[in-house]
């Protein structure tokens, strides 16, 4: 029998059976969020333990496997303010740093990705898959050599975020 939220049958609301459906689509298919500001504010804010539920802010690995949140993109972002006062290429490599110890301090939660092939056998097993953005292109410090640099860092996409 087909799932219907118009199914009389069900002791439960309309609203209850959505839920319960987006809840099991949540679960089934991969789901990916291109930025989630955790490297910056564990920057600000000290050092959490993302591994578990946490009061403050909006990731953590608990509420991400709960809500089936499995590729959420790790923004790298350095305000363009560095770009006078310089060093944004060493925040943004310490910002990374944060990122691939927080894999390597729960390797059986978090897994930096790679590829979309990467993320897909990373969530198969199991885990988040974490890749990486950057957001603002500051930490290039206007060389272009700094993107391939970057690429090897785990960089694999770049946000602008300059307003017009």
């Amino acid at each position: 029998m087909a799932w219907s939220v118009w199914d009389k049958t069900k002791s439960e609301s309309s609203e209850e059976l959505l839920m319960d459906k987006a809840n099991e689509l949540a679960q089934k298919f991969i789901i990916t969020d291109g930025h989630i500001d955790v490297p910056w504010r564990l920057n600000k804010g000290g050092h959490e333990d993302l591994s578990v539920r946490t009061e403050g802010g909006d990731f953590d690995y608990v509420r991400a496997k709960e809500g089936g949140l499995d590729v959420p993109f790790m923004s790298i972002y350095v305000p363009s303010s560095y770009q006078v006062t310089g060093g944004a290429k060493a925040k943004a490599d310490s910002l990374i740093d944060m990122v691939k110890k927080m894999a390597d301090d729960h390797p059986d939660k978090f897994e930096v990705a790679y590829s979309p092939e990467n993320a897909e056998a990373i969530v198969a097993a199991g885990k988040i898959a974490l890749p990486m953005g950057m957001e603002n292109g500051a930490p290039l410090e206007g060389d272009l050599a700094n993107v391939a640099y970057f690429h090897e860092r785990g960089i694999r996409i770049y946000i602008n975020t300059c307003k017009r």
